[in-house]
C-alpha cells in the first residue's frame, strides 16, 4: 500500500461515513453524471492533446479534461440527486429506494475507482504513473477492468497518446543490428526478436539494467536481481519505453514478473522441456545495455548450485558462453523458438564464461502465479541483492 492508496482508502471511508443522501435514485444520478463528464472529457482530450508537443502537458491537459469534467457532472447530479430525494420522501417508492441506496453507493465507489485506474495510469505523467501503478487498488482494478470501454475509446479517439507514449528517458524504440547470422536458428531469433525487452531501474545505487521477454499479455520475465532496489522500473521495446511494476518477485529462484499495460508484444511461448546435455541453445539479451545480441552455445553436463537460493542441477541449464552483464532475465531458446530457460548468471569474466540459466518451466510456474495475481509487489527499495550481471 503507498500513499495513493491511503488517499482512496481514507476517500471511500469518508464517502461511506456519509448517510445525509442514502437514496438509491441520488447514487445512480451521481454516478451517470459523473460517467458522462468523464467521457466528454476523454473524447475533448483526444482532440486537444494532439496539438501540445510535451507530454507533461498532455498529460496534465487529458487528467485535467477528464477528471475535471467528471467532478463538474457529479456536482451536477448531486444538484438533480437531491431534488430527486426530495420528491422520493413524499412518494410510495421512497422505501423502495432506501433499500436499494446501499447497492448503489457501492457500484458509484467502484466506478470512482475505475476511473482513476484508467486514468492515472494511462495519462502520460510518470510520477502519478508510477505511483498508479504502484497502488493496491488502482493495480487490481486494472487488471480486473482490462477492457473496458472507455479504455477502448480512448486508443480508438488518440491510440498515439494514449496507449503508445515515449517516456521522456528514453523516447528512443530498440533496435535489432546484431541478430543474423544464426544459422537454423535464425528463423526463431526473428519471431522472438520483437518480444525481447530490455529493463532499466532507477535504485539507491543509480541505474540497473537487464533484459526480459513477454511472456504473457502485459506480462514481462526478467530476473529478480535485475530489479532489486529499484524505486521505478521501465520497459523497452520496438515502440518506446513505459513504466512498470513487479506482480512477482521470487528471489528463491531469482525471478520477477513484471505488469505493465502498455506491453503489447506477442508471448513468447515455452517449450513442453529442456533439451539434455549436448543439446544446442540460443541465448539472447541486450548485454552492456546495447543492441539485441545473440550466443549458440551448447548445454553442458556439469551440475550447478548455488549457496544464496534453490538454484540446482535440477531447475538450471549449464550453457557454454554467456553473453555479459545487462543480458540477465532474457530468454533461452531452442531451434522452435521456444524458451526453455532465463539467462540467470555468468560464471568467468565478460562474455566468455559458461552460462547459469533458469529452467523454463520455473519462470512459466511464476507467470501463472502472476496472472492470478493483481496487486503489485515491493521491490524493497535499496535492499539490493548480490548482482551477477
Amino acid at each position: 500500500m503507498n500513499l495513493l492508496d491511503a488517499v482512496i482508502v481514507l476517500g471511500l471511508a469518508s464517502f461511506f461515513a456519509i448517510r445525509a443522501s442514502m437514496s438509491a435514485v441520488y447514487y445512480a444520478l451521481l454516478s451517470a453524471s459523473a460517467l458522462a463528464g468523464y467521457i466528454f472529457g476523454l473524447a475533448l482530450a483526444g482532440l486537444v492533446t494532439g496539438r501540445v508537443e510535451s507530454a507533461l502537458a498532455k498529460g496534465l491537459t487529458a487528467l485535467g479534461l477528464m477528471l475535471g469534467l467528471a467532478a463538474v457532472g457529479a456536482a451536477g447530479g448531486h444538484r438533480i440527486g437531491k431534488r430527486a430525494k426530495m420528491r422520493l420522501i413524499m412518494s410510495r417508492s421512497f422505501r423502495a429506494d432506501k433499500l436499494l441506496a446501499w447497492p448503489c453507493k457501492i457500484v458509484a465507489a467502484l466506478l470512482v475507482i475505475i476511473l482513476l485506474s484508467q486514468t492515472l495510469i494511462y495519462v502520460p505523467i510518470l510520477g502519478v504513473q508510477f505511483e498508479a501503478q504502484g497502488s493496491t487498488v488502482l493495480t487490481a482494478s486494472n487488471k480486473l477492468v482490462q477492457s473496458e470501454p472507455l479504455n477502448r475509446l480512448a486508443a480508438h479517439i488518440d491510440p498515439g497518446e494514449f496507449r503508445n507514449l515515449h517516456l521522456a528517458y528514453d523516447p528512443n524504440p530498440l533496435t535489432y543490428n546484431n541478430i543474423s547470422g544464426a544459422g537454423e536458428f535464425q528463423a526463431a531469433i526473428d519471431r522472438a526478436a520483437p518480444s525481447i525487452v530490455k529493463i532499466s531501474g532507477r535504485t539507491c545505487v543509480g541505474l540497473g539494467f537487464g533484459s526480459g521477454f513477454v511472456a504473457a499479455p502485459g506480462l514481462v520475465v526478467t530476473n529478480a536481481h535485475v530489479i532489486s532496489g529499484a524505486s521505478s522500473i521501465y520497459i523497452s521495446d520496438h515502440r518506446g519505453a513505459y513504466p512498470a511494476t513487479p506482480l512477482v518477485i521470487d528471489t528463491t529462484y531469482d525471478i520477477a514478473v513484471l505488469y505493465s499495460p502498455f506491453i503489447t508484444d506477442p508471448p513468447l511461448r515455452f517449450g513442453a522441456q529442456s533439451p539434455g546435455a549436448g543439446g544446442s541453445s540460443i541465448t539472447l539479451g541486450y548485454p552492456y545495455a546495447g543492441d539485441l545480441q545473440f550466443f549458440r552455445g551448447a548445454i553442458l553436463s556439469k551440475h550447478y548450485r548455488s549457496s544464496h537460493n534453490a538454484l540446482s542441477a535440477e531447475n538450471t541449464l549449464v550453457l557454454s558462453s554467456s553473453l555479459g552483464p545487462g543480458s540477465s532475465g532474457g530468454p533461452v531458446l531452442d531451434q522452435n523458438g521456444e524458451v526453455i530457460g532465463v539467462n540467470d548468471a555468468g560464471v568467468g569474466t565478460g562474455g566468455g564464461g559458461n552460462l547459469i540459466a533458469i529452467q523454463g518451466r520455473i519462470a512459466q510456474q511464476l507467470v501463472k502465479k502472476a496472472k492470478a495475481k493483481v496487486w503489485p509487489s515491493s521491490t524493497k527499495f535499496c535492499d539490493v541483492s548480490p548482482h551477477f550481471y
